[in-house]
Protein backbone atom coordinates (compact mmCIF):
# COMPACT_ATOMS: atom_id res chain seq x y z
CA UNK A 1 0.00 0.00 0.00
CA UNK A 2 2.78 2.73 0.98
CA UNK A 3 5.07 1.46 -2.08
CA UNK A 4 2.77 3.01 -5.12
CA UNK A 5 2.73 6.22 -3.29
CA UNK A 6 5.81 6.06 -2.67
CA UNK A 7 7.14 5.29 -5.98
CA UNK A 8 5.22 8.46 -7.48
CA UNK A 9 6.74 10.71 -5.00
CA UNK A 10 10.18 9.94 -6.19
CA UNK A 11 9.36 9.56 -9.96
CA UNK A 12 8.05 13.44 -9.30
CA UNK A 13 11.28 14.87 -7.71
CA UNK A 14 13.75 12.88 -10.40
CA UNK A 15 13.55 11.06 -14.02
CA UNK A 16 13.14 7.14 -14.21
CA UNK A 17 16.87 6.54 -14.50
CA UNK A 18 18.10 7.75 -11.13
CA UNK A 19 14.80 6.50 -8.98
CA UNK A 20 16.08 2.86 -10.25
CA UNK A 21 19.61 3.79 -8.98
CA UNK A 22 17.92 4.93 -5.63
CA UNK A 23 15.74 2.21 -5.35
CA UNK A 24 18.62 -0.51 -6.06
CA UNK A 25 20.50 1.30 -2.96
CA UNK A 26 17.92 0.88 -0.73
CA UNK A 27 17.48 -2.55 -1.83
CA UNK A 28 20.71 -3.30 -1.25
CA UNK A 29 20.52 -1.89 2.08
CA UNK A 30 17.17 -3.71 3.12
CA UNK A 31 19.56 -6.68 2.79
CA UNK A 32 22.65 -5.84 4.25
CA UNK A 33 20.07 -4.70 7.37
CA UNK A 34 18.79 -8.36 7.04
CA UNK A 35 22.12 -10.01 7.55
CA UNK A 36 23.14 -7.55 10.21
CA UNK A 37 20.10 -8.37 11.75
CA UNK A 38 19.98 -12.24 11.33
CA UNK A 39 23.73 -12.50 12.58
CA UNK A 40 23.10 -10.24 15.75
CA UNK A 41 20.52 -12.87 16.73
CA UNK A 42 17.05 -11.01 15.98
CA UNK A 43 14.17 -13.44 15.53
CA UNK A 44 13.73 -15.29 12.64
CA UNK A 45 9.86 -13.20 12.53
CA UNK A 46 11.69 -10.14 12.66
CA UNK A 47 14.42 -10.21 9.82
CA UNK A 48 11.34 -12.57 7.69
CA UNK A 49 8.65 -10.10 8.36
CA UNK A 50 10.20 -6.61 8.65
CA UNK A 51 9.71 -3.69 6.13
CA UNK A 52 12.55 -2.93 5.94
CA UNK A 53 14.42 -5.76 5.50
CA UNK A 54 11.92 -7.86 3.45
CA UNK A 55 11.25 -4.67 1.13
CA UNK A 56 14.53 -5.28 -0.94
CA UNK A 57 12.82 -8.01 -2.79
CA UNK A 58 10.07 -5.41 -4.06
CA UNK A 59 12.21 -2.71 -4.43
CA UNK A 60 15.00 -4.67 -6.68
CA UNK A 61 12.46 -5.47 -9.28
CA UNK A 62 11.23 -2.17 -9.25
CA UNK A 63 14.27 -1.56 -10.25
CA UNK A 64 14.48 -3.50 -13.31
CA UNK A 65 11.13 -2.62 -14.26
CA UNK A 66 12.23 1.51 -14.82
CA UNK A 67 15.10 0.09 -16.50
CA UNK A 68 13.48 -1.77 -18.81
CA UNK A 69 10.81 0.74 -19.53
CA UNK A 70 14.08 3.34 -19.85
CA UNK A 71 15.29 0.87 -22.81
CA UNK A 72 19.02 0.50 -20.49
CA UNK A 73 19.72 -3.58 -21.60
CA UNK A 74 21.18 -4.54 -24.32
CA UNK A 75 19.63 -6.15 -27.64
CA UNK A 76 20.59 -8.13 -30.57
CA UNK A 77 22.04 -11.80 -30.41
CA UNK A 78 25.09 -10.96 -28.14
CA UNK A 79 22.70 -9.72 -25.51
CA UNK A 80 20.19 -13.06 -26.31
CA UNK A 81 23.13 -15.05 -26.03
CA UNK A 82 23.95 -13.36 -22.44
CA UNK A 83 20.48 -13.81 -21.52
CA UNK A 84 20.56 -17.19 -22.46
CA UNK A 85 23.99 -17.99 -20.18
CA UNK A 86 22.01 -15.60 -17.17
CA UNK A 87 18.97 -17.74 -17.23
CA UNK A 88 21.16 -21.33 -17.14
CA UNK A 89 23.43 -20.00 -14.34
CA UNK A 90 20.39 -18.98 -11.96
CA UNK A 91 19.23 -22.35 -13.11
CA UNK A 92 21.84 -24.17 -12.06
CA UNK A 93 22.68 -21.89 -9.08
CA UNK A 94 19.17 -22.71 -7.72
CA UNK A 95 19.48 -26.54 -8.29
CA UNK A 96 22.36 -26.37 -6.17
CA UNK A 97 20.51 -24.29 -3.53
CA UNK A 98 17.91 -26.01 -2.94
CA UNK A 99 19.63 -29.39 -2.80
CA UNK A 100 21.74 -28.47 0.26
CA UNK A 101 18.61 -27.21 1.79
CA UNK A 102 19.32 -23.71 1.99
CA UNK A 103 15.59 -22.33 1.70
CA UNK A 104 14.40 -23.81 4.35
CA UNK A 105 12.39 -21.43 5.75
CA UNK A 106 13.20 -21.28 9.52
CA UNK A 107 17.13 -22.56 9.40
CA UNK A 108 18.11 -21.35 5.45
CA UNK A 109 20.27 -18.04 6.04
CA UNK A 110 18.28 -14.72 5.04
CA UNK A 111 20.40 -13.42 2.62
CA UNK A 112 19.11 -16.24 0.39
CA UNK A 113 15.60 -14.42 0.39
CA UNK A 114 17.10 -11.48 -1.18
CA UNK A 115 19.30 -13.16 -3.72
CA UNK A 116 15.83 -15.48 -4.63
CA UNK A 117 14.68 -11.83 -5.89
CA UNK A 118 17.49 -10.82 -7.34
CA UNK A 119 17.57 -14.16 -9.24
CA UNK A 120 13.70 -14.30 -10.38
CA UNK A 121 14.53 -10.30 -11.44
CA UNK A 122 17.08 -11.47 -13.95
CA UNK A 123 15.28 -14.17 -15.21
CA UNK A 124 12.30 -11.64 -15.87
CA UNK A 125 14.73 -9.29 -17.29
CA UNK A 126 16.31 -11.98 -19.68
CA UNK A 127 12.61 -13.40 -20.75
CA UNK A 128 11.31 -9.84 -21.92
CA UNK A 129 14.59 -9.08 -23.60
CA UNK A 130 15.14 -12.79 -25.01
CA UNK A 131 11.45 -13.81 -25.50
CA UNK A 132 11.76 -16.24 -28.12
CA UNK A 133 14.88 -18.12 -26.11
CA UNK A 134 14.77 -21.33 -24.11
CA UNK A 135 14.12 -20.30 -21.05
CA UNK A 136 10.80 -18.32 -22.62
CA UNK A 137 9.59 -21.53 -24.14
CA UNK A 138 9.97 -23.20 -20.38
CA UNK A 139 8.39 -20.59 -18.78
CA UNK A 140 5.20 -20.47 -21.57
CA UNK A 141 5.01 -24.10 -20.59
CA UNK A 142 0.98 -24.83 -19.68
CA UNK A 143 1.34 -26.05 -15.93
CA UNK A 144 4.03 -23.50 -15.66
CA UNK A 145 1.74 -20.26 -16.95
CA UNK A 146 -1.54 -22.38 -14.84
CA UNK A 147 1.08 -21.53 -11.72
CA UNK A 148 1.53 -17.43 -12.97
CA UNK A 149 -2.38 -17.38 -13.18
CA UNK A 150 -2.78 -18.17 -9.52
CA UNK A 151 0.61 -16.77 -8.42
CA UNK A 152 -0.91 -14.38 -5.79
CA UNK A 153 -2.93 -16.60 -4.24
CA UNK A 154 0.11 -18.55 -3.66
CA UNK A 155 2.24 -15.88 -2.29
CA UNK A 156 -0.52 -14.61 -0.10
CA UNK A 157 -1.04 -18.32 1.54
CA UNK A 158 2.19 -19.98 1.09
CA UNK A 159 4.10 -18.17 4.22
CA UNK A 160 0.97 -18.55 6.77
CA UNK A 161 0.49 -22.32 5.98
CA UNK A 162 4.17 -23.09 6.43
CA UNK A 163 4.25 -21.16 9.81
CA UNK A 164 1.53 -23.15 11.03
CA UNK A 165 2.20 -26.97 9.39
CA UNK A 166 6.15 -26.22 10.95
CA UNK A 167 8.51 -29.05 11.72
CA UNK A 168 6.82 -28.20 15.56
CA UNK A 169 3.60 -29.83 13.84
CA UNK A 170 5.08 -32.60 11.39
CA UNK A 171 8.14 -34.16 12.95
CA UNK A 172 9.24 -35.76 9.33
CA UNK A 173 10.90 -33.38 6.84
CA UNK A 174 9.16 -35.49 3.82
CA UNK A 175 5.87 -35.93 5.06
CA UNK A 176 5.70 -31.83 6.43
CA UNK A 177 6.36 -30.92 2.88
CA UNK A 178 4.01 -33.14 1.50
CA UNK A 179 0.92 -31.94 3.88
CA UNK A 180 2.44 -28.23 3.12
CA UNK A 181 2.15 -28.59 -0.07
CA UNK A 182 -1.12 -29.53 -0.60
CA UNK A 183 -2.47 -27.32 1.85
CA UNK A 184 -1.10 -24.48 -0.03
CA UNK A 185 -2.15 -25.53 -3.32
CA UNK A 186 -5.80 -26.33 -1.88
CA UNK A 187 -5.56 -22.73 -0.56
CA UNK A 188 -4.48 -21.07 -3.52
CA UNK A 189 -7.35 -22.70 -5.53
CA UNK A 190 -10.01 -21.77 -3.38
CA UNK A 191 -9.02 -18.51 -2.94
CA UNK A 192 -8.65 -18.43 -6.91
CA UNK A 193 -11.82 -19.61 -7.62
CA UNK A 194 -13.85 -18.13 -5.15
CA UNK A 195 -12.40 -14.45 -4.65
CA UNK A 196 -9.73 -13.42 -7.08
CA UNK A 197 -12.03 -14.47 -10.25
CA UNK A 198 -15.30 -13.06 -9.19
CA UNK A 199 -13.25 -9.91 -8.73
CA UNK A 200 -11.61 -9.90 -11.69
CA UNK A 201 -14.80 -10.71 -13.62
CA UNK A 202 -16.55 -7.83 -11.86
CA UNK A 203 -13.06 -5.83 -13.20
CA UNK A 204 -14.30 -7.30 -17.33
CA UNK A 205 -17.51 -5.98 -16.71
CA UNK A 206 -16.44 -2.46 -15.49
CA UNK A 207 -13.89 -1.98 -18.41
CA UNK A 208 -16.51 -3.36 -20.89
CA UNK A 209 -19.34 -0.99 -19.57
CA UNK A 210 -16.54 1.80 -19.58
CA UNK A 211 -16.08 1.21 -23.09
CA UNK A 212 -18.08 3.55 -25.57
CA UNK A 213 -20.33 2.18 -27.83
Amino acid sequence: MLWPAALVGLLAIMNRRRAAIVIAVAAIASAVLSSMLDTGGESYLRVANGLDTRGGALLIGCAAALLTVEKVFPTGRRAETMYRAACAVVAAGAIVLFGRGAFDLESGPRWLFFTAAVAATIVIVCVIHDPAGPPARILSWRPLTAVGTVSYGLYLWHYPIALMISGDVISSPTLGLVVRAVAIAAATIASYVLVERPFLRLKDRFRSEAQPS
